[in-house]
């Protein structure tokens, strides 16, 4: 398509759902790469108003392109839809400020003594305006589109055009003028094709700047009959556990500096655990020990959680109850100070990659652990999958930074608490997620204390926690390629699709959740082979706990307006959890 950038061509307005219209004229500018959703690519089309358009490479047709020695004047219309229109008493003072303050796009060749009425679009990925007639017919007064009758509206709808007599915008609020047409440049006056394309700055740059939606009535009806209309896009909305708006949204940036800092704070909270676990661990077996530790007190005096040989002692003798108290100390109490300090619970996301790793190598190298070594082998090697799978899916959302932002659901339970929400926090983000790390790691205290021979069972566990692990590691990969190209979509000033309705999650609306509960279920198949079945306890209330979080998860979604039919329709046609088929 490259051959054709600079060509100008005429394309019929029934190619672009235009009604009341006979062909637009424009010029190519350029020609984009190949993309998942348009694998042969798409070239962009400048309007003689200044607007723009993307094609599908697949929808271009070379009938479209134009000779140089071609007339390619078109007797071209532009529609108006009555019901946009404003009292007549106002009708002369909304031509008068629209004459100064929104200067038409329409080429100077083609410009009368009336107004202009082909006003630009507010929105750069929008269908192309027509310009004016430029044959002897556009020279005598232009013919107003007659009102309309109920039956007709559907039709006037689809209209594209506005009359600038009778719909300005400058005479709508302050908030409305942000979507103002900009002003001409030195190309369009000299009546060309098309202004010059914007740079990929400046291209970014408005892509993600949403204009202000006024509540005026003229505008939001404009909005609605057309100007945000995109016929050749599917739309459809975010679905995922952290990424599920219908509009992009980006990480927020942090400096190098503090990016540098949330990640050696990171660091620098955990060391207590690891120096205190670390030397347990390098303790002697009872065989190898000339006096083995004395059994500890369970005492929760000051004295004892102060002392050092209390600490070990415990942690040689009742480990369990070791990792519940240090989990509590240096994760539930530390992490909340920290917290209330930078005002944020970031820190606790990028923990729960990293906790159930160390509470299995704890439990592998402790000096009274026991295991038979496939299943010790197989069970570290999942686990240390799962913890890099979730590591780096969290680093990739977070844009590689540390602390650039906290979990979407905090923010909103400290806006609805408000000046309770600090003391809150402490139960609701911290010790919460406490019970859950520790009771959803049970399993792998019971692999790494008992030496019975491997079998069926634990063959089973083993292939369902793999296929957990490989259903979620899918999912997050379709979710973020889903929306890598939702942001290219937007920095090219296309529409973002709005539902994410392939691979995984055709099946289910939420395969990522499902992955990761199949993966704790299946390991705790490992407990009950080796006899210690009570121990699901843990991974049942990380189950019960999925449950809230789902519904707030689709409560956002469910929360604007424009995706809210789009997802209760995919509500009803899609499991929530586990994949299955379509409903019809």
């Amino acid at each position: 398509m490259a051959l054709y950038v600079g060509r100008d061509v005429r394309i019929p307005a029934v190619e672009l759902e235009l009604p009341g219209v006979e062909a637009v004229l424009g010029t190519v500018i350029r020609a984009t790469r190949a993309t998942r959703w348009y694998p042969n690519g798409r070239v962009e089309i400048g309007f003689q108003d200044g607007s723009k358009r993307m094609v599908p490479v697949d929808d271009f047709k070379e009938s479209w392109l134009l000779d140089s020695n071609m007339d390619a004047t078109a007797a071209i219309h532009t529609p108006v839809d009555p019901s946009l229109t404003v009292p007549s008493s106002r009708r002369k003072s909304t031509t008068a400020a629209s004459t100064r303050n929104t200067p038409s796009r329409t080429p100077s060749r083609t410009r009368h003594r009336t107004p202009s009425r082909t006003p630009s679009r507010p929105y750069a990925d929008q269908e192309p305006h027509l310009p004016q007639n430029s044959t002897s017919e556009s020279r005598k007064s232009p013919k107003h589109t007659p009102p309309a009758s109920k039956a007709s509206t559907p039709a006037l709808a689809d209209a594209c055009g506005t009359n600038e007599e009778e719909f300005s915008f400058a005479s709508l609020p302050k908030s409305a003028q942000d979507l103002t047409p900009p002003q001409m440049d030195a190309r369009s006056r000299a009546g060309l094709a098309s202004s010059p394309p914007p740079s990929l700055r400046q291209r970014r740059s408005s892509a993600f700047s949403t204009p202000t939606i006024p509540s005026t009535p003229t505008l939001q009806s404009a909005l609605k009959k057309g100007m945000m209309r995109t016929p050749s896009m599917k739309r459809v909305s975010f679905t995922g556990m952290d990424n599920n708006m219908s509009q992009v949204t980006t990480t927020p940036r942090i400096s190098v500096w503090a990016n540098m800092l949330n990640f050696f704070i990171m660091i620098a909270v955990a060391l207590p655990a690891l120096k205190i676990g670390i030397d347990v661990c390098s303790l002697p077996a009872p065989g190898e020990a000339d006096s083995p530790l004395p059994m500890p007190k369970v005492d929760l005096t000051p004295a004892n959680l102060t002392s050092i040989d209390w600490w070990l002692q415990l942690g040689y003798w009742k480990p369990l109850l070791f990792v519940n108290l240090l989990a509590f100390f240096n994760v539930d109490v530390l992490f909340w100070i920290v917290a209330q300090i930078q005002g944020t619970t970031w820190l606790i996301d990028p923990y729960w990659t990293l906790i159930p790793l160390l509470i299995q190598i704890f439990y592998q190298y402790h000096p009274l652990a026991e295991a038979d070594a496939w299943r010790g082998l197989v069970v570290s090697s999942l686990l240390r999958l799962w913890s890099l799978r979730l590591t780096i899916s969290y680093l990739r959302r977070e844009d590689w930074q540390f602390g650039a932002r906290e979990d979407w659901r905090y923010t909103n339970l400290a806006k609805q608490y408000g000046r309770i929400w600090p003391v809150l926090s402490f139960f609701a983000t911290y010790l919460v997620q406490h019970v859950m790390l520790v009771g959803i790691t049970l399993p792998l205290y019971a692999v790494f204390t008992s030496a019975a021979p491997w079998n069926l069972l634990d063959t089973v566990a083993a292939v369902l926690t793999a296929a957990g692990m490989a259903i979620s590691y899918t999912a997050d990969n379709q979710l973020n390629a889903f929306m890598r190209e939702n942001q290219h979509c937007q920095a090219e000033g296309m529409p973002v699709q709005l539902i994410l309705d392939s691979g995984l999650w055709r099946f289910s609306r939420h395969p990522n959740y499902f992955g990761e509960q199949l993966f704790w279920w299946a390991l705790s198949l490992f407990a009950v082979r080796l006899g210690q079945p009570w121990m699901v306890v843990g991974t049942l209330f990380n189950s019960l706990c999925m449950i809230p979080v789902t519904m707030m998860t689709e409560g956002r979604m469910l929360a604007r307006p424009e995706r809210a039919e789009l997802f209760k329709e995919y509500q009803r046609t899609t499991s929530v959890w586990v994949p299955w088929f379509k409903k019809t």
